[in-house]
């Protein structure tokens, strides 16, 4: 796994989470369609889907713009799935997607938002955890 890391907004990150044996990357959490694009291009990557965390606008906002332009697989929590524009996939605690040939492992965390989810890469040891609160 190759992770890059864009800044957007005033105080957010956008990250490109990229399967190094096929070049599929998935983009977690953009609020900035111009940058994804911008970045996948200069990487020369695939961008085969959105993770999303939560439906809040600067983790969502980039979905409509990205969709427009291309079909990709749009994941999100089962409880979302109303909120998060272009869902494609409703996801609960403990299921699995697949990017390329990376593995990601969905958990609940409800606690910012009722719907909230993070994606864990066991064999990679990286956590994308939105606005998950730690308490």
């Amino acid at each position: 796994m190759k992770v890059i890391q864009i800044p957007a907004l005033q105080d957010n990150y956008i990250y490109l989470v990229i399967c190094e044996k096929t070049g599929k990357t998935a983009v977690v959490d953009a609020p900035d369609a111009p940058l994804v694009r911008q970045n996948v291009k200069r990487e020369g990557l695939e961008l085969v889907a959105i993770l999303n965390t939560h439906h809040h606008y600067d983790h969502i906002g980039a979905n409509e713009d990205l969709l427009s332009k291309q079909k990709l697989d749009v994941y999100g929590g089962v409880y979302d799935r109303d909120r998060i524009p272009g869902i494609t996939h409703t996801l609960k605690d403990n299921d699995e997607v697949a990017i390329g040939l990376m593995k990601l492992r969905v958990i609940e965390v409800p606690g910012h938002t009722l719907g909230h989810i993070v994606y864990y890469s066991e064999a990679d040891g990286v956590l994308f955890c939105g606005d998950t609160v730690f308490v």
